[in-house]
């Protein structure tokens, strides 16, 4: 599941605290169709124990970094896309980065997938 916003961007930073509650996974999507079906999505996976960078469809995993996610802890992602290149942080480290052509522009969001989770200051900036 996801929520997309009606406001878009290409070259931005998007951030936020996300803090999955329980379940398997809940993210921030970037870059995204307005109904949600294709984006760019950083991911904080419990299940599988990594925090990713992926798109869709169809899904791709576009790097990951392994880690411990645990539930019921905020953690603070940001996302910088600028072009071909992304880059996503997690408590201010860069954790991930790739380049990809698939979605220039697109809404911003947030995703779940069999998870509650809350998510909290949000906010994006357009790059110069």
């Amino acid at each position: 599941a996801w929520n997309i916003r009606s406001s878009t961007g290409s070259d931005i930073r998007y951030e936020g605290t996300v803090n999955l509650v329980s379940g398997n996974a809940a993210g921030l999507t970037l870059r995204s169709s307005p109904d949600g079906t294709s984006s760019y999505d950083v991911i904080l996976d419990a299940v599988d124990g990594v925090f990713k960078l992926s798109k869709r469809p169809p899904y791709e995993i576009l790097d990951t970094y392994t880690m411990d996610v645990k539930r019921n802890q905020p953690y603070r992602i940001k996302i910088v896309a600028r072009g071909h290149a992304l880059e996503a942080y997690l408590d201010g480290v860069k954790r991930l980065s790739a380049s990809d052509t698939a979605y220039p522009a697109g809404h911003m969001g947030v995703i779940l997938f069999q998870a509650t989770a809350t998510y909290d200051d949000l906010v994006a900036w357009q790059l110069p």
